[in-house]
């Protein structure tokens, strides 16, 4: 592999606005970026759940990393297969 792209163009010049996620071809920054902040996604959902559910039922966090998780997962082997996370339309 030649860096993040997978199939389409080697550039970020078409690229997603602010991020640069290719539109054309997989782009493994879309799983990264998602594993990463997961740590920040996760933890403010168990505040919130806390807060709202009280902090004795803790199967709505792990419902939620479970559905985060799968939803990487899903970025990262679209990514792997050469589709783009937002497909150029028109």
């Amino acid at each position: 592999m030649d860096g993040h792209w997978v199939g389409g163009s080697n550039t970020d010049e078409s690229g997603l606005l602010l991020l640069g996620w290719v539109r054309d071809g997989g782009d493994l920054r879309v799983a990264h970026f998602f594993a990463t902040h997961a740590l920040h996604f996760v933890p403010a959902f168990g505040l919130i759940s806390s807060t709202v559910l009280g902090k004795e039922k803790t199967w709505p966090v792990t419902a939620f990393s479970t559905l985060f998780l799968a939803f990487t997962l899903w970025t990262f082997f679209q990514a792997h297969a050469g589709l783009p996370f937002l497909p150029n339309i028109g």
